[in-house]
């Protein structure tokens, strides 16, 4: 376990009392990194096992040391520190035998002991450079000095993944294979009668309509970014569980109710209602699933934190992350100076922030179809096949007609997809970069209110 181990004899009141204060200093290397018996040991351990083994395992051990120290005599006349069963002897010497750092500790005024004061075994404890206590700030400084002798007893937690912000080598194969399919298979499939070539005409001009409301929804995110920024920082910021009960949930329920009520009032035929139901029931399911499944990884999040950031780096985690830090550094009880470890997984946690704000810029420098390959494998694919099928399905309902109409079928079909990618594209640079710029203005607040935790004093 490593850590602190505190020495001391029990005299009188006055020096126990500094001893607590020592030790309510010494907090700052993290619970369970220093050992005071009264505290460390609990009811019915065996205490001669449990101190040789933390001592062995302590990287300092502190002789704190009062006036009386050496002179203290049981009711037989003999020094304490010359009995047997001593155990502030039988400890220092075994600090002293496996080569630990022991620190004299003067309180109330003590000296440093003379090597014909003490016992044989623990000579060597006159020889060590002593640190006197005299008020709080000197505790402060012993404090401070042993963090250079005590290692910190918490390792970050590395990514759950980290990939590179490239598209993956199958994507545009994948892309060119599918659009070439969803090109020639309407031509293929569709039967050379009127009514058929009517119908593939009529699905392509639907499916061009269909661009619209995507063109619409990512012009009007990106004219009103500025507010669409702070909505999603609202959003993204919030605790999992108010996040949850105020919009999840509710989105969820509402959604089913409103599809509940759909189904009811519909023509559709009867035998196709309960495939209907199954699949609004499907929906609610796999939505409760997810928010199952991310309430367990919000768990583990907070029982790791701070986990390195996964790449490639996402704003919405990002941001997340940032607000994590915040409230864990606001939720610090004012009365306690802060420890160690919180300030080693703060410090740890700003370099990653710091590290994915300019990951995000970097990503925001990325070319556009880049950019849509590596974030959206997925929807790109889907465009390109939606661009080949529309023109495809133009193609066979004019396989007789005028050519020129499936020629620009299929140029307004590329010239729509082409805008959604530039308008997606300008919208991930200005949020990538907001995201970045809001995190290292939170990454410098955040260094403020850490350096304000560290300067408390007891």
């Amino acid at each position: 376990m490593g850590g602190i181990f505190i020495n001391f004899r029990r005299n009188d009141e006055q020096g126990v009392d500094v001893v607590r204060r020592l030790d309510r200093a010494l907090e700052f290397f993290g619970e369970g990194n220093v050992f005071l018996d009264e505290r460390s040991l609990g009811a019915g351990d065996y205490y001669p096992g449990e101190i040789t083994r933390r001592v062995d395992e302590c990287e300092v051990l502190l002789a704190v040391i009062d006036p009386r120290w050496t002179t203290a005599r049981n009711g037989k006349g003999v020094r304490l520190i010359d009995r047997e069963v001593d155990w502030v002897r039988r400890e220092i010497a075994q600090a002293l035998d496996r080569g630990k750092k022991v620190v004299p500790v003067l309180i109330l005024g003590a000296t440093p002991p003379k090597p014909e004061e003490l016992p044989r075994s623990i000579r060597g404890l006159s020889l060590a450079q002593a640190r006197v206590i005299r008020d709080d700030a000197d505790i402060e400084a012993l404090v401070d000095e042993l963090q250079e002798y005590v290692a910190p007893v918490w390792v970050e937690e590395p990514a759950e993944r980290t990939k590179p912000s490239s598209p993956r080598p199958w994507v545009r194969p994948a892309a060119v294979v599918l659009g070439v399919v969803a090109a020639v298979g309407p031509w293929v499939l569709v039967p050379d009668d009127a009514e058929m070539r009517f119908a593939a005409f009529l699905t392509a001009f639907l499916l061009l309509s269909t661009m619209v409301g995507p063109l619409v929804a990512l012009s009007l995110a990106l004219l009103l970014w500025r507010r669409a920024t702070v909505m999603d920082a609202d959003v993204q910021e919030m605790p999992l569980n108010r996040y949850y009960a105020r919009i999840a949930i509710p989105v969820v329920v509402l959604g089913a109710v409103l599809l509940a009520a759909a189904l009811a009032g519909s023509p559709v035929s009867p035998r196709v209602v309960p495939v209907l139901v199954f699949l609004v029931l499907s929906a609610v399911v796999r939505s409760a699933l997810t928010i199952l499944r991310e309430q367990k990884r919000e768990r583990l999040r907070e029982e790791r934190w701070p986990q390195r950031l996964s790449t490639p780096v996402r704003p919405a985690v990002v941001r997340s992350e940032s607000a994590r830090l915040a409230r864990r550094l606001a939720a610090w009880p004012e009365e306690r100076r802060l420890s160690r470890v919180m300030r080693d997984k703060s410090e740890s946690k700003l370099r990653d922030l710091c590290r994915a704000a300019g990951a995000l810029e970097q990503d925001s420098r990325r070319r556009r179809w880049e950019w849509l390959f590596a974030d959206h494998p997925g929807a790109a694919c889907l465009m390109v096949v939606w661009v080949a099928g529309t023109t495809g399905l133009f193609a066979a309902g004019l396989r007789h007609g005028v050519w020129q109409f499936a020629i620009v079928g299929g140029v307004l079909a590329l010239a729509l997809a082409a805008a959604c990618v530039e308008l997606g594209y300008r919208r991930q640079r200005v949020v990538h970069q907001a995201v970045a710029d809001e995190v290292r203005r939170g990454a410098d607040e955040a260094r403020r209110d850490l350096e304000r935790l560290l300067a408390r004093r007891r």
